[in-house]
């Protein structure tokens, strides 16, 4: 589920579907309201009880898969002298119409805002790394923007692995640790982009630097606030909790 935060504008966006596939809605002024509780579906199409007035704009595209993008204004942290961290539930009712005069419809979804992370340190893993790594990289790739793209797809794969052992990267205390094991997973996506055939040199390069990647993690330790009080009172070995499954 995504997260917002406390104090910033929140941008949603709605795809409508027919049969699992997206439509093209008709243009329209949506009614849009916010709740701290799950309302009433009369609540919710009437906007009684809303934490504030309609929001009656979305901007269109028409370009499949069709998305409605509105804003709702930042949410206040209820309570900010508080020194533990928070993460609340809010509903949306979305009240619009599928076609020209249509029958308004209403669907109700929640989302959660938090109160904003902040880490000591990032992995800091750049095309830099790859080439001192890997130093005959650059001459397979002269645009350094497609490197970063790895870089990045082994940096969210890395951020999903934590999150599913209930691990929020902005509670690690030492992403910098990380560092050489992006670099690894950075360089295995490379080299599978590159594979001819199953057994080439790419595919030989991608399980070297796959095996990389599982090693250094099982040599390091995942150092977390758990309950966001500021301290890193958590450990979990990496190896155990992000590869153990493999």
């Amino acid at each position: 589920m995504t997260s917002y935060i406390f104090g910033k504008d929140i941008t949603r966006k709605f795809y409508p579907l027919e049969d699992n596939e997206p439509i093209n809605l008709v243009s329209q002024a949506p009614a849009i309201y916010l709740f701290e509780d799950q309302p009433t579906m009369e609540a919710a199409r009437s906007g009684t009880g809303a934490m504030a007035a309609a929001i009656e704009y979305w901007t269109e595209s028409a370009t499949s898969p069709y998305p409605r993008t509105y804003t709702i204004p930042a949410i206040p942290d209820p309570d900010p002298e508080s020194g533990s961290y928070k993460c609340l539930g809010y509903w949306e009712a979305v009240n619009y119409i599928v076609q020209t005069s249509g029958q308004v419809q209403t669907k109700l979804r929640q989302f959660e805002v938090e109160q904003a992370k902040a880490t000591e340190t990032v992995p800091g893993t750049t095309y830099t790394t790859l080439a001192a790594i890997y130093p005959a990289i650059s001459g397979y790739v002269s645009d350094n923007s497609v490197l970063t793209g790895f870089i990045n797809a082994a940096e969210a794969e890395l951020k999903l692995e934590f999150r599913s052992y209930g691990i929020d990267w902005g509670d690690v205390s030492s992403l910098k640790d990380f560092n050489y094991a992006i670099a690894y997973r950075a360089i295995q996506f490379f080299s599978e982009s590159q594979i001819v055939e199953a057994d080439d040199k790419f595919a030989i390069r991608a399980e070297i630097y796959s095996k990389k990647y599982d090693k250094i993690l099982a040599d390091l330790k995942i150092k977390y606030d758990s309950d966001g009080d500021g301290i890193a009172e958590s450990t979990k070995e990496a190896g155990g909790a992000i590869i153990g499954y493999r």
